[in-house]
């Protein structure tokens, strides 16, 4: 191969060519994917497609009173009661002034509990934290003391917490007092439990297991502990242990939790004080969730006496008592809150396809009626979907809750809102709801409790009713919140309300238009304001309909540029990354009609407002290019002065926009795609200035670039767009002065001064690709062509001259492709081997496909098979696979290029079938017979001998 071979291209007949390979269209007799008649249907459908089926208990919100647990939990909602952070001096002074001896029983409680408190009186300095600091540092020493064996001692501490729960003396820290004791009661039923597991099996986390392979000495552990809960006097620390102890039960009875559970709720209707019985409830409900989710019965049967002990607390004597300790009624309701949550989140998760709202309204009619706090919590637990079909009376019982003359409580409608935007109401419910909703959040002088409301209840009217309704229900927001200047203090409610607009209407267009979506955006500070038009751009992301109206189009054009304000040399990239594709999507939204200079106008000033980023200044160009092309067919292709002129404008655009672009295989791209547009549009002055710049930057491609935050290298790119670019050359016509292959000069020359990896065939690639480029312009009719361009096919008729230029060229092509396979053959990087052979069957297939076959073409293609095989140890002609000789390559690149070889040899088998000349049965034999030597296969004897590389 060390002579060149002088190539004559053959002609060819594309549209044959192309109708040739059309694949048949053959109907199929059914549709595969459907089931087979008489199959068998599935009865066990997956358990993981419908995730409700295996509810987790987990979400209970009493499990997160469990500090150590890994797990996610929904935090039980102490924070909300308990307001009043100290427990001072003066506080306690009142209630014991009122109370009498309720003090001094809190101290003994808390000297019980440290042994080793010599001052008492430091306890009645202690905070709130500061009693559950000494709760937690009592869990502690329960660990401690049962490590040294100490049975006795860890018992008389889990006594002393709970006998802390009986002093309901200050209701308001109760719920945090609880939480605390949960924790030491589930922390002590877990280390009983592993004891009598490791004396049981040996390890503290047994597989399942029955009763009977539990040993004695096991099972006489377990009931001493049961003997020693029955010996305890009174009745609250006695069930609350025994529930922390109750999955222990499980070494004695099989499935004995039941039985257990049943017992211990009628039990807890023996509790003197309503406040206690319902955190025993709680707790009771918690434990049920972990040991016997699914058992709907004993959860209805806990919900239902809990629904019972309601009117105890609220009744007149109970608020008359919180009104002499100056506790506010409301406040004390919502200490019923947790028990509710707990009880409620249990009993629906224990049949998640059962709905038990009629029953749990009737209980709330008959019990709990016009009391707030339980409203709210059935509206927060309960599934949207079984709340839709009664939505019609939610709004009535809201308003019940209230005494005459007062306001209901806010949150039971923001929990409505929540609801209702998650499923909708009967379509004939859908304005009444809103109707009543409205005539009471309207009337609220509260700005704060107004707008916790509307920013979960705005998504309602925006889903179900018409723009009209959210437009009010928006100039509503504006009054009440303008009053007094409120929403200087209301600034992360009313972004949480244009969020939800945004994100629940399909078009947010339409929000943008309406006449107060705006002002209310208008009234959040800078820092809120970026956030909210970030989340409108990305609103207009999910959109599919383009923005029209220019009022609107200027209101997001001033939203975006909100955005990009934000965004400075000091932000993050994932920032700038967010914006840049927000803004970018924005741009391609945008759609004047066919008032195409404001367009392009719009393109100016998003240029100037947004020259800080790279991709919405691509994506500039890459707009302007396609209303270029939408200019080019509202004229009916074919340009009159006044279009014409407009699109050199928008080409004038991208020639100065271009440049700006600080990556240069963007600016390739976006150079390659303007010429592109240029000779769409007949403009072949400008296509010709755009081509050249690009190929001058073809040099200036660096070896590596970043993208996504990772280094990735050029060179496939690179080689990509040179064979983008040798496309669109097919269609440019030659110079007049130059050449008609000048362009096609400079790409070569540009190409064969850029530094390529020396390990890799990809400079051999791209001159093979420039020799397709020349098969096509030397045809006397070019496969594809621009109306109005006279390409090379035309102007040159296929001239001696021309044919003679363009012959000598590829010559010259093909000559580099073969010094390329010379310098890899002397390679020392094993990587070269496998780029060899490939770059050996490129130029082998480009010559068997574009060139006539004769001798010296013929030559030329079985030293190329032969070399591509012996350095991947193929046998041409064999199914087989890769060899493992010395020569012998294996891996990836390897096994690619071993099965483009042997496709390379089917391919000439059909073509000696077919062809009448006998240089390809010659060019066949000649290659079946020269494989190289193998372990499996005998070398042949070789008509002709391997050229040096």
């Amino acid at each position: 191969m060390d002579q060149l071979v002088d190539w004559n291209l053959r002609e060819r007949n594309f549209d044959a060519e192309k109708e040739a390979l059309r694949v048949a269209f053959h109907p199929a007799a059914r549709n595969p994917l459907e089931h087979e008649e008489g199959a068998a249907a599935q009865t066990h459908p997956d358990p993981l497609s419908n995730p409700l089926s295996t509810p987790s208990f987990d979400e209970d919100p009493l499990s997160h009173m469990a500090a150590h647990s890994a797990t996610e939990k929904q935090e039980l909602p102490m924070s909300a009661i308990t307001t009043n952070p100290y427990l001072t001096a003066k506080n306690l002074e009142r209630f014991t002034e009122l109370g009498g001896r309720a003090m001094d029983r809190f101290e003994l409680r808390l000297e019980q509990l440290d042994d080793n408190a010599d001052h008492p009186e430091q306890v009645f300095q202690m905070t709130f934290q500061d009693v559950i600091d000494l709760a937690v540092q009592r869990k502690r020493e329960m660990v401690e003391v049962w490590a040294r064996d100490e049975r006795v001692r860890t018992l008389k501490i889990v006594i002393q917490c709970c006998k802390l729960l009986s002093d309901v003396t200050f209701p308001l820290f109760y719920p945090r007092l609880f939480s605390v004791a949960a924790d030491v009661l589930d922390k002590f039923g877990q280390i009983v439990y592993e004891r009598i597991a490791t004396k049981a099996f040996g390890t503290p986390n047994p597989a399942p297991f029955d009763p009977c392979e539990v040993s004695d000495a096991a099972k006489e552990t377990c009931r001493n502990w049961f003997f020693k809960i029955d010996t305890i006097r009174e009745l609250l620390p006695r069930l609350f242990i025994e529930l922390s102890l109750i999955k222990s039960f499980a070494f004695l009875v099989r499935d004995p939790y039941e039985h257990v559970f049943r017992r211990i709720s009628c039990a807890i209707r023996g509790v003197g004080h309503p406040l206690v019985a319902a955190y025993l409830r709680a707790y009771l409900a918690k434990k049920m969730g972990e040991l016997i989710p699914h058992s709907s019965a004993l959860h209805r049967m806990n919900a239902m006496d809990l629904f019972r002990m309601v009117p105890l607390f609220n009744n007149p004597q109970r608020r008359a008592e919180m009104e002499r300790i100056g506790v506010d009624f409301t406040r004390y309701l919502d200490v019923l809150s947790p028990p509710l949550q707990a009880t409620l989140h249990a009993l629906v998760h224990s049949e998640p396809t059962t709905s038990f709202l009629p029953e749990v309204f009737n209980a709330y009619t008959a019990h709990a009626r016009n009391t707030a706090v339980v409203l709210l919590r059935v509206l927060e637990i309960f599934p949207a979907d079984q709340l839709a079909p009664v939505a019609r009376d939610l709004p009535r019982m809201a308003k019940e809750t209230a005494p005459e003359g007062e306001f209901p409580d806010h949150r039971l409608f923001a929990a409505l809102g929540k609801k209702l935007a998650q499923t909708a109401p009967r379509k004939a419910d859908v304005l009444p709801i809103l109707n009543d909703v409205w005539r009471v959040v309207t009337k609220m002088q509260d700005p704060r409790k107004y707008i916790e409301v509307v920013q979960h209840f705005i998504a309602y009217p925006v889903k179900y009713c018409s723009d009209r309704e959210t437009n009010i229900m928006l100039g509503d927001v504006v009054r009440h919140v303008s009053a007094e200047r409120a929403f200087e203090t209301l600034s992360d409610e009313i972004l949480m309300t244009l969020r939800n607009c945004a994100s629940a209407h399909p078009n947010v267009s339409c929000l943008l238009a309406m006449d107060h979506y705006l002002p209310l955006y208008h009234m959040l500070p800078s820092r809120l304001a970026v956030e909210a038009a970030k989340e409108i751009l990305a609103s207009l992301r999910r959109s599919t309909e383009r923005t029209t109206d220019p009022l609107v189009i200027h209101a997001f054009f001033e939203i975006a540029k909100t955005a990009a304000s934000s965004i400075d040399s000091t932000s993050y990239d994932a920032d700038r990354a967010e914006i840049e594709g927000l803004i970018a999507h924005f741009v391609h939204m945008v759609d004047f009609g066919r008032d195409v200079e404001r367009h392009l106008s719009f393109f100016v000033d998003c240029r100037r407002a947004f020259s800080l980023f790279e991709r919405v200044k691509l994506e500039l160009v890459v707009a302007v290019c396609t209303l270029a092309i939408r200019t080019w067919n509202l004229a009916g292709r074919r340009h009159t002065a006044k279009t014409a002129g407009f699109v050199k404008a928008c080409l004038a655009y991208c020639q100065v926009t271009i440049p700006s672009i600080e990556g240069v295989p963007e600016r390739l791209r976006a150079f390659l795609l303007s010429g592109q547009v240029a000779l769409c549009n007949n403009m072949l002055a400008q296509a010709d200035t755009f081509l050249r710049i690009a190929i001058s930057l073809v040099g200036e491609v660096p070896p590596v670039r970043e993208v996504r935050h990772e280094a990735q290298e050029t060179e496939t790119w690179l080689r990509t767009f040179l064979c983008q670019f040798a496309s669109t050359l097919v269609l440019v016509p030659g110079h007049p002065q130059h050449g008609p292959f000048y362009l096609i000069r400079g790409l070569v020359n540009a190409v064969m001064e850029y530094t390529w990896d020396e390990t890799r065939a990809t400079k051999g690639h791209v001159y093979v690709a420039f020799v397709s480029l020349l098969a096509a312009l030397s045809q006397r009719r070019i496969p594809y062509r621009i109306a109005g361009v006279d390409s090379n096919d035309e102007l040159y008729q296929r001239e001696a001259a021309y044919l003679q230029e363009l012959n000598r060229t590829v010559v010259g092509l093909v000559g580099q492709a073969l010094k390329e396979l010379q310098r890899l053959n002397t390679a020392a990087q094993p990587e070269s081997v496998a780029e060899q052979a490939r770059l050996a069957l490129a130029l082998y297939d480009a010559l068997m496909a574009l060139a006539e076959l004769n001798p010296q073409s013929a030559e030329l293609a079985f030293k190329l098979v032969t070399l591509a095989s012996k350095k991947l140890g193929v046998i041409p002609g064999a199914t087989g696979a890769v060899a493992t000789g010395a020569t012998g390559l294996v891996g990836k690149r390897g096994a690619q290029a071993a099965q483009h070889l042997q496709n390379c040899i089917k391919a000439l088998k059909a073509r000696a079938e077919r062809d009448e000349s006998p240089l390809a049965q010659n060019l066949l034999r000649l290659v079946v017979q020269g494989a190289p030597d193998t372990p499996t296969r005998p070398a042949q004897p070789r008509a002709v001998t391997d050229a040096p590389l």
